[in-house]
């Protein structure tokens, strides 16, 4: 919405998340990195977190931010 900085997807009805997805690609500036694992979840999350960290590094992104899981430990 006007104004709003951030969102959480947990707190947007269906509609909103298409409409932030949409607005997002529509800037032509998005890409996607997509990482995968089987095991448990804690771990994969944390290999996860180690191969993204070196590509995001590649791209030059500046800033990262991991919020903590709704709901999960």
């Amino acid at each position: 919405m006007p104004g709003q900085r951030r969102w959480h997807f947990t707190n947007e009805r269906d509609s909103r998340r298409k409409q932030i997805i949409g607005d997002l690609v529509a800037t032509g500036q998005v890409q996607s990195l997509v990482y995968y694992g089987r095991g448990g979840e804690t771990l994969i999350r944390a290999a996860c977190v180690r191969a993204l960290v070196p590509d995001l590094l590649d791209r030059q992104v500046a800033r990262l931010t991991i919020e903590s899981r709704e709901g999960g430990p």
